[in-house]
């Protein structure tokens, strides 16, 4: 029978989590023995978690916690037809979840279900807690906890255990610096040195790890050592965060489960500009969360590209507008690419959607949610 459970924010506190560098050039293996490994909650830990979490699934009633789609709502319990019960969460669980193993919090099986029970579901809900994020980490995935399937009541048992285990599973997680954050926690050549490192890592629960998430074993087979790059030159930054999925990375991306395609094009659409670069007639867009639901958007003539245009955003009418960016949009490239859509009603236009993500509180342009997206900027940072 399940205990009730008063964890607190000191609880939280006991060890310190190392802070991410701004910066790092060496080689994988490096960055992994110096600043990922100290990060990382103990193997013991992680272990007794796993096994935990193998019995929980087995439960019909358990709470599953899944990161949302369309059509859910965060922290809302959800039944699929095949009976399992869901859990809507952004990626806070990744980041409580990491503080509460990295802490030493002791989790058993007499109390498990009331820490799920306790997780947040929303990165809003972590600001009282100490957590990864708060020391400019950024929580990557090895396995996508999403892949494109947004039918969540057709979803099978096992897709939903699927989902959770990818979501709240620490040996589905590692950390990269918010700098490239994007870049660098995509880069196959890394993921598949730390599914390698993992492997070793957690030997004795990495095959049983990968049945319940359903994760592809050769990952991380042949994984070799090279060069790592975080905080390149500005320009290098922006030629490398938004250049599209190369045939390499397309392939490890379909085997973490992802639905990716390889855009047509490999030249930014979305060049970053300084204030004072923006041309004498640039649009200046301001995006409301609460007006928009997470999204700004606009027609706009192919004529008119490129646009240069200042990007605002908040997250109601009565909270502080926060500036993301200045941008030139080259509207040709981004149709190309599918990150917008002509505007079937008026010929020689298109639809310009900026979304708000509230996975990572980044801001994308984005045609429909679950299709490509083109990194802008992030909300929290700006």
């Amino acid at each position: 029978m399940a205990v009730n459970i008063a964890i607190q924010p000191s609880d939280l506190k006991t060890r310190t989590i190392p802070y991410a560098p701004d910066t790092f050039n060496g080689l994988r293996s490096g960055y992994i023995a110096q600043w990922l490994d100290p990060v990382l909650p103990d193997v013991s830990e992680v272990d007794r978690l796993h096994h935990l979490l193998a019995r929980y699934v087995q439960s019909q009633s358990a709470a599953l916690l899944v990161r949302h789609v369309t059509g859910m709502e965060r922290g809302t319990v959800y039944q699929t037809l095949a009976g399992a019960l869901l859990k809507a969460t952004d990626n806070a669980p990744a980041w409580w979840w990491h503080s509460v193993l990295f802490n030493r919090v002791r989790v058993d099986s007499d109390n498990l279900s009331c820490f799920i029970e306790a997780t947040p579901w929303h990165f809003h809900q972590t600001g009282k807690w100490t957590t990864i994020n708060h020391s400019g980490w950024h929580a990557a995935h090895i396995f996508d906890v999403k892949d494109g399937d947004t039918d969540w009541r057709s979803w099978s048992r096992e897709s939903a255990v699927r989902r959770f285990i990818r979501n709240i599973h620490p040996c589905n997680v590692f950390f990269v610096p918010k700098t490239e954050w994007q870049r660098v926690g995509a880069d196959p050549e890394l993921i598949a040195a730390v599914a390698a490192h993992y492997r070793r890592r957690h030997a004795s629960v990495w095959v049983e790890f990968l049945r319940l998430a359903q994760g592809e074993p050769q990952l991380g087979d042949g994984a070799v050592d090279g060069p790592l790059v975080i905080g390149s030159p500005p320009a290098a930054v922006r030629n490398l965060a938004n250049t599209p999925p190369t045939a390499k990375r397309l392939k490890v991306l379909a085997v973490r489960g992802a639905n990716v395609q390889i855009p047509a094009e490999t030249k930014s659409p979305l060049i970053p500009l300084a204030e004072s670069q923006l041309g004498p007639k640039y649009r200046k867009w301001r995006g409301t969360d609460e007006e928009g639901l997470n999204t700004h958007h606009g027609v706009v003539s192919l004529s008119e590209s490129p646009v240069d245009m200042r990007l605002r955003w908040r997250r109601s009418s009565s909270a502080p507008t926060r500036v993301i960016g200045c941008f030139r949009l080259e509207l040709e490239g981004l149709l190309a690419e599918g990150y917008v859509r002509e505007e079937d009603s008026r010929p020689g236009h298109v639809r310009l959607k900026f979304v708000h993500n509230d996975n990572d509180d980044c801001i994308y342009v984005q045609k429909d949610r679950g299709g490509p997206a083109l990194y802008v900027g992030r909300f929290s940072d700006t």
